[in-house]
């Protein structure tokens, strides 16, 4: 018999990663804000950050290969630095 549900792998910062600056929060009441997203920029600057590999809508149009560049060149660092450790979980959101 064939396995309903299988059990992901996640990518979870280990604990050595600040979740205080991980985190990222896009919520409707500030996604169109850009002082917003210039204040979380601020904040997770020279830090690992989800910021870093997300695309705000915000941004949609503004300069957005370079945008796309450097979270591709984010994606590959932090899997290179080593700061994920691989979980077999559900993720609820």
């Amino acid at each position: 018999m064939t396995d309903i549900i299988k059990v992901p792998d996640v990518l979870l910062p280990k604990g050595s990663v600040d979740y205080t600056k991980w985190a990222t929060v896009a919520c409707d009441q500030f996604t169109s804000n850009p002082s917003y997203w210039q204040s979380v920029g601020k904040a997770a600057d020279n830090v690992y950050s989800s910021y870093h590999i997300i695309y705000p809508e915000i941004y949609l149009g503004n300069d957005e290969s370079r945008r796309i560049e450097r979270i591709n060149y984010n994606m590959e660092k932090y899997a290179a630095d080593g700061i994920f450790d691989t979980v077999g979980a559900f993720i609820l959101t």
